[in-house]
């Protein structure tokens, strides 16, 4: 739940694209790559952009030479999209429970699961909340693991003043519509060596870096141009989004009822507040339909944890997702939100606390 933010800048950012005359993945994708690449204090060479989020996953796990038999460990309370990746590759997603307090990936779930078939980890930074990363690499130095960050809602979040990302083996981001910042469709892969981020760049644009020869079987997966030029225009107004959108987060901090619990953040953890979340133990689905009656717009992340759904139903008992599933509710905090707006949200929430 997002409200996108698109104005005079991205209108003419396409329209200069359009006018050039290159559509299809060009000089534009490069902007994009390097702008988003100094945005995370990333090597540029190594940033790749793609067409969606779910591309980047699918990609990044090919890249490392991620396939069939091969486990991942990932947490069940995320998109879907997270785990297609894992399946569409041939491997065997295996999945984990959540932390209760900060909703990310469990580490010590996922250092009981890892076996002699373990070759991947892949946190999600759900809401837009790091997960506990300094454990995770921990575990995947330990037993020679790829990590694999899903960072699709956590453009520019930060732990002890890092960026996400500083050991991963690839970081995945999303540009969809609503993202913290968008390309309308897109996504981004930061990788950490020249290896695979090669291989991905090659694989997006049918196997080729010349016209008509062909190194390798690829697939167009290709960012275009006029994508590109609208997340040139995004970027350079993301920090001013992620402030509004922490304003409006310690607002609802500072004035929501404590009846209703909220993703704690660790010290040190920086959250860019793709999500605000709260949990409501009893009659979610009654005071979302409140809600909606007096014009407030929320959203259910997710209703069904994926180990749940048709394609992956493992009858796996995840206690903490599960109840997530069920409790978890989403607020308006995007960036184009008014202060009467946030203030008439909370005095709507506050008045139903029991």
């Amino acid at each position: 739940m997002s409200s996108v933010s698109l104005g005079f800048a991205e209108y003419k950012s396409v329209a200069q694209t359009l006018r050039s005359g290159q559509l299809a993945q060009g000089n534009k994708v490069i902007q994009f790559e390097k702008m988003f690449a100094d945005f995370i204090h990333h090597n540029d060479k190594y940033c790749v952009a793609v067409n969606s989020g779910t591309s980047g996953l699918y990609v990044a796990l090919l890249a490392l030479g991620i396939g069939v038999g091969d486990e991942v460990i990932l947490p069940s309370f995320s998109f879907a999209a997270t785990a297609n990746a894992v399946k569409l590759v041939g491997a065997v997603p295996i999945f984990c429970d959540v932390n209760k307090d900060t909703f990310t990936i469990s580490a010590s779930e996922i250092r009981e699961k890892v076996t002699k078939k373990t070759k991947c980890i892949i946190p999600v930074h759900i809401f837009g909340l790091p997960a506990d990363l300094p454990k995770i690499y921990q575990i995947a130095l330990e037993n020679n693991l790829y990590v694999i960050e899903d960072a699709a809602q956590a453009h520019g979040a930060e732990i002890d003043g890092r960026k996400i990302g500083w050991a991963a083996d690839a970081v995945v981001y999303s540009f969809y519509p609503t993202k913290n910042v968008t390309s309308v469709e897109g996504g981004m892969i930061a990788f950490k060596a020249a290896e695979p981020a090669d291989y991905a760049r090659l694989f997006r644009n049918q196997g080729m870096r010349e016209r008509y020869v062909h190194e390798i079987v690829g697939m167009n997966l290709r960012m275009s141009d006029v994508h590109a030029s609208i997340g040139v225009a995004q970027m350079r107004k993301l920090t001013k989004f992620t402030k509004l959108r922490k304003k409006n987060a310690d607002y609802y901090d500072a004035h929501l009822s404590e009846f209703y619990e909220r993703q704690r953040i660790p010290t040190g953890f920086t959250h860019v507040y793709h999500q605000y979340t709260i949990r409501i133990k009893k009659n979610r689905d009654s005071t979302k339909a409140y809600l909606a009656s007096k014009g407030i717009e929320t959203a259910i992340y997710y209703p069904t944890p994926i180990h749940a759904l048709a394609p992956y139903k493992t009858g796996q008992l995840l206690f903490e997702t599960e109840s997530l599933c069920n409790e978890i509710l989403a607020i308006p905090v995007h960036n184009k939100l008014k202060s009467f707006e946030i203030k008439r949200i909370v005095k709507t929430l506050n008045d139903l606390v029991p």
